[in-house]
């Protein structure tokens, strides 16, 4: 699957698919998520997209994790709507864990030549740094981010001092550009 990524050619776009949707053990779904994010720059790259964004909503949480991560690279400002509803539906304990680095080793002996691809956050920081980098440009896209941003800030229950920080700088980023 690192291999596919790694290739970036949409030849192997059906076999990512089904680790996607299937490989949720010893971490091939997030590794397929990754190796999705690096078709960005081939011709007709951004269709994984949507398939990215479909499995968001019901993937577990290392897959979340990679899909949220995936997405970010990817930079679709549509992507906006599934990273809120996602972080939405999950309950605070989901949103405070800490999201797993994806890592290949590259030596056989799982020990030498380690590349980090992925690096470990909270999901709320990953979803929020994912809006970020997606970014809100369109007016249209703007007036549905900045409230649920502003809902955010408000549910001091839900949510940690540092993802409230996190959306009160993404609001002001966006609002300031």
């Amino acid at each position: 699957v690192w291999g596919l990524g790694y290739l970036q050619h949409l030849d192997g776009l059906e076999v990512l698919t089904r680790a996607l949707d299937e490989g949720d053990e010893g971490g091939v779904g997030p590794m397929a998520a990754w190796a999705m994010a690096q078709l960005r720059d081939q011709r007709e790259g951004r269709s994984v997209v949507p398939v990215l964004e479909q499995r968001l909503l019901t993937a577990p949480f290392e897959t979340a994790c990679a899909v949220v991560h995936a997405l970010s690279v990817l930079g679709d400002e549509r992507s906006n709507m599934v990273l809120m509803r996602s972080f939405d539906a999950r309950p605070p304990t989901f949103r405070a864990q800490t999201c797993p680095a994806i890592r290949i080793f590259t030596g056989p002996d799982h020990h030498a030549d380690e590349r980090i691809l992925v690096r470990p956050e909270s999901f709320a920081m990953k979803t929020l740094q994912a809006l970020g980098r997606v970014r809100a440009t369109s007016p249209e896209m703007r007036a549905l981010v900045e409230p649920w941003l502003e809902t955010v800030l408000e549910e001091t229950s839900d949510n940690s001092l540092a993802t409230r920080q996190a959306a009160a700088n993404l609001l002001e980023g966006i609002r300031s550009s």
